[in-house]
């Protein structure tokens, strides 16, 4: 946060608990100010109204301006996507400084229901709050979902039963893991993929409205979304009228009346948008039916043997294996070959090993032999940022 507030030209805010970064004002404080006449101040639709900074996890974050209009369409969103109304109670697990747990605070904002803040997060404490709280919604990134299952077996006084629907994204999702989770909570599960300046959902895949062979796919384009997969010649840019054939790959790019214009401060880099399309420097797949599947970031290929591979999608197939907890895969330096893959893995169990990994890859035709990695190596842990996707910058 201390590193987004530099590209301010001023900050003033109000802040809960303690410490107190400078500049900021305690809640106690600003509620004993004698009241007064509520300020009447002229709000227009292209006023912003929230800076959501991105991610970050392939260069220095930037800050997505939102305005009153993109911010209401994205509730609206929300509300239409997971058929939200007053008597709903939702709590988001990740916090509100990321662009999708804003707006599913502000999505319970507007239809006037209420939420549980969870603090400090913990999955325990969660499974908890649903059942003391009759919890209808959570948002959740994949790690918090797959720990909530995981606690589940040790609470099992815990009546989740109040419990419909998890709201997800960030990471593909592998059917064998929605099993899992939708068995231990008992829930259907939303699964979008966005980005911070698309203020909302590109795409969405619910396990309770779409077939069960699409599950571990992103679906279609969402409420208010144009979504287009172009082709990406060697040395070429994108080109939104160059559409790939189905089934294919290739980059998403999107447009919606509430996808963001400007980055706050840095007007270099919304030239960058091109126009109404939205480049997201993703890569899809796309079948014959139009969904979707997410490979990886353009950014994150791995060139080895002069081939691109995307560690996402070593990554998606990996975590399948029943031993494995959690898996990264960067690109080494190796003497033939360019690069090779390397793999870091939590282990459910310590005796998990490399010839294991080796065996499971090799006996399966989901992971084609340039894919398979190379290098295996056992951690306690991955680094990971607050959407829960892997941090690429700190792995290098």
């Amino acid at each position: 946060m201390a590193e987004a507030m530099k590209d301010a030209a001023f900050c003033r805010f109000i802040c809960v608990g303690t410490p107190l970064p400078p500049g900021a004002l305690s809640l106690d404080e600003s509620a004993a100010f004698p009241a007064s006449e509520p300020a009447r101040v002229g709000i227009a639709a292209s006023d912003v109204c929230n800076v959501i900074h991105t991610s970050g996890t392939t260069g220095r974050p930037k800050g997505a301006a939102f305005t009153h209009e993109t911010q209401i369409l994205s509730a609206i969103q929300y509300c239409l996507e997971m058929g939200l109304d007053c008597g709903h109670v939702g709590m988001s697990l990740a916090p509100v400084v990321i662009g999708a747990a804003t707006n599913f605070f502000v999505a319970y904002l507007f239809v006037g229901a209420p939420q549980v803040m969870i603090g400090e997060y913990d999955a325990r404490k969660a499974l908890r709050l649903v059942s003391a709280h009759k919890v209808t919604e959570c948002f959740a990134v994949p790690t918090q979902m797959y720990q909530m299952a995981d606690a589940r077996a040790e609470l099992p006084e815990v009546d989740l039963s109040s419990l419909r629907l998890i709201r997800s994204g960030g990471s593909p999702l592998a059917r064998v893991l929605l099993h899992r989770v939708r068995r231990a909570l008992g829930c259907e599960i939303l699964n979008t993929y966005g980005t911070t300046e698309s203020c909302t959902a590109i795409t969405a895949c619910h396990t309770g409205m779409e077939p069960e062979e699409k599950w571990e796919s992103i679906g279609k384009p969402s409420y208010f979304q144009q979504v287009r997969v172009v082709n990406v010649g060697e040395g070429a840019a994108a080109q939104p009228d160059n559409v790939i054939r189905a089934p294919g790959e290739g980059q998403l790019i999107n447009r919606g009346a509430q996808c963001v214009a400007d980055y706050y401060c840095t007007p270099a880099e919304t030239l960058r948008a091109r126009g109404e399309w939205q480049y997201t420097r993703d890569v899809v797949r796309v079948d014959g039916e139009g969904y979707l599947y997410p490979i990886d970031r353009m950014d994150n290929a791995i060139i080895s043997g002069g081939e691109n591979i995307y560690p996402q999608e070593i990554e998606f197939f990996l975590s399948k294996h029943p031993l494995v907890a959690d898996v990264a895969v960067c690109g080494v330096p190796d003497e033939k070959w360019g690069q090779a893959i390397k793999a870091l893995i939590v282990r459910r169990v310590p005796e998990l090993s490399a010839e294991q990994v080796e065996r499971y890859c090799l006996a399966s035709t989901e992971l084609a032999r340039h894919k398979r990695p190379k290098i295996v190596e056992f951690v306690e842990s991955l680094p990971r940022n607050v959407l829960g996707k892997i941090d690429r910058n700190a792995l290098r």
